[in-house]
């Protein structure tokens, strides 16, 4: 599930592939249920069968893939650990401001204003 290029996982999604399997009946089906159904024909009535063939097995294979769909979350991430962290790193270790919590008024609201563009 973790992705081998953080590129890639920025354009696209973990996702599992169902495979279904069905399972092939290889019994011979019997009539469930006989009913005798009145003729204008024949007053004894008409053999009829009814035959209830039971749904097939399914079952799934799982199969690791991906989707093509933008990973908006895996963009986020990618945005938050490799943007903007040189900028803010620079500005904190320059020799102009050795500390970065001066009483200079001018000097903290410029490191604040670059930490909210």
């Amino acid at each position: 599930m973790v992705p081998s290029n953080l590129i890639e996982a920025t354009f696209q999604q973990y996702k599992t592939d169902l495979i279904p399997i069905l399972k092939v009946q290889t019994r011979t089906v019997q009539p469930n249920f006989v009913y005798l159904v009145p003729d204008e024909d024949d007053p004894r009535g008409r053999t009829v069968y009814l035959e209830l063939t039971p749904p097939p097995e399914i079952t799934y294979k799982t199969k690791p893939g991906s989707s093509q769909q933008m990973n908006v979350l895996g963009i986020v991430i990618f945005s938050a650990t490799m943007g903007e962290q040189d900028e803010v790193h620079t500005l904190c270790s320059s020799s102009s401001s050795p500390n970065v919590f001066s009483s200079n008024e001018e000097e903290t609201s410029g490191f604040f204003s670059l930490l909210h563009t």
